[in-house]
């Protein structure tokens, strides 16, 4: 937290006459259509919290609204509310953005297209490592005509990540991310959550034979595995997972009392909290090392 308010802090008083109103630059969606940019953008919505706060960091005057999803940074809270599921497609109309912003899989393809119907483009972004979320933010700032705040935040993040990976030893502990109690679902290693872990110096025991980004997992894969850490969100890991599973009780993480609950707005967000949510890794996991 201290870290993001910092950031915002240094990067508010950062608008210059470099920041540009029109951008010629051709970006693609996730799915690899060309963005149609209009002229000028100069009003702009996330339909997700990923990119509300990404808006919300570089370009905070120009976001017009919220879902009922996005609660970060506070701010926010005082914007218009739009539903993103179900689409609330007249809310969206009565904001008028000129552009709206989301990752992929957060809205179907046709909701996507009825926004684009009104004359609005969509822009898509996805993200599968913390490297892909610091461009996303730049492209964000050249798209919205505020490249200068972004490249400010996102040089100051590449220092944050740089000093962490300086920090990592050889010999790295393992980890299971649980997502889902039954059944069991896991950040997978196609996942950006192998490269949050990577940069805090864990790896993620999930193989790359799962080409899924959050496979299914037997309880025998995890008892082969045998991690050293668990994160998870639940609230009562003894009631809500190893109540189903008692036999997972046998592995490391369970044995050294190494499971930890992680802030599951913080992690599931890639923007631009992205090494808050590494640092919080490392520190809680780092304190049973």
């Amino acid at each position: 937290m201290l870290l993001m308010i910092f950031t915002l802090s240094v990067l508010s008083g950062c608008k210059t006459h470099r920041d540009r109103e029109v951008n010629s630059n051709k970006f693609l969606n996730a799915s690899g259509s060309e963005l149609h940019l209009p002229e000028k953008v100069n009003r702009v919505l996330g339909l997700c919290p990923s990119s509300t706060e990404i808006l919300a960091s570089i370009c905070p005057e120009k976001l017009v609204g919220r879902t009922q999803n996005c609660n970060f940074p506070l701010f926010i809270e005082k914007l218009p509310v739009v539903n993103n599921y179900p689409l609330d497609l007249e809310g969206v109309m009565k904001l008028r953005p000129d552009l709206v912003f989301t990752l992929e899989g957060i809205n179907s393809e046709d909701d996507i297209k009825r926004i684009e119907a009104l004359g609005i483009p969509v822009y898509v972004q996805n993200f599968k490592t913390v490297d892909e979320v610091l461009q996303g933010i730049r492209n964000v700032g050249k798209i919205c005509g505020t490249q200068v705040k972004a490249n400010l935040l996102v040089d100051s993040l590449v220092k944050i990540k740089d000093s962490l990976l300086n920090q990592n030893v050889a010999q790295k502990p393992s980890a299971i991310n649980i997502i889902w109690n039954s059944p069991i679902y896991v950040h997978g290693y196609h996942s950006i959550m192998t490269d949050k872990l990577r940069i805090a110096g864990i790896n993620n025991i999930i193989d790359s034979s799962f080409k899924k980004t959050s496979p299914e997992v037997s309880r025998e894969y995890l008892l082969a595995k045998n991690p050293d850490f668990m994160f998870c969100g639940f609230k009562d890991y003894e009631k809500d997972f190893f109540s189903l599973y008692p036999e997972l009780r046998r592995m490391n993480c369970y044995r050294n009392k190494a499971i930890f609950k992680i802030t599951e707005d913080l992690q599931s967000r890639p923007g631009p909290r992205i090494l808050e949510a590494v640092m919080e890794l490392k520190s809680i996991s780092k304190n049973d090392r």
